[in-house]
């Protein structure tokens, strides 16, 4: 995990709950305070889980609803922060088949070539005119993430689409697969 999505979940956490929800965050998880996430320095998949366990522990919201509510804050974060990543899209396919890429280019700044290439091969994408099939493999394990951000992707284009999980980590499955079915217009 490289440090965007760490800061991500800081700045969810204290828009909600506060900034000293963030520091309970951090001190539940075992991160010290003046730890200071960067996008170029990736970070270990346990303490990810560590830092997304205590925030979800302290919203007392159930799992789903509050990986769902980050998915959005991300979305709308993203294209804040990210705008270029949006640029040249016209729906919610054109953006979501450029996730695996734009999830790749934020680990290329990674120095370590074993780290980067495990970063990179969370993802492959199988995609159609109709549709697009993610394959995901991490132990995140945060395929409602994805799923939430898509269904931002598609409300942000003025979309619907459809999302169905016939594999899943969280089921005991190898992997999860996801797939969107594009239905047009809202």
């Amino acid at each position: 995990m490289v440090g965007l999505i760490q800061q991500l979940l800081f700045d969810f956490v204290a828009k909600n709950w506060g900034d000293d929800a963030v520091k309970e965050v951090r001190k539940r998880a075992g991160v010290a305070e003046d730890v200071k996430y960067r996008m170029d320095q990736a970070y270990s998949d346990d303490e990810w889980q560590r830092l997304v366990g205590a925030a979800v522990g302290l919203s007392g919201l159930d799992p789903v609803e509050a990986e769902t509510a980050f998915a959005r804050f991300c979305g709308e974060e993203l294209h804040k922060r990210m705008s270029g990543f949006f640029q040249g899209c016209t729906c919610a396919h054109d953006l979501l088949r450029r996730q695996p890429t734009i999830h790749n280019t934020m680990s290329a700044s990674v120095r370590d070539a074993a780290t980067r290439d495990s970063i990179a091969a969370k993802f492959r994408l199988v995609d159609s005119e109709s549709s697009t099939v993610i394959h995901y493999k991490s132990p995140n394990r945060h395929c409602v993430l994805y799923r939430g951000l898509a269904h931002w992707v598609a409300e942000h284009f003025g979309e619907k689409i459809e999302i169905q999980e016939p594999r899943c980590m969280k089921r005991g499955d190898d992997e999860c697969e996801i797939h969107v079915k594009y239905l047009g217009k809202a």
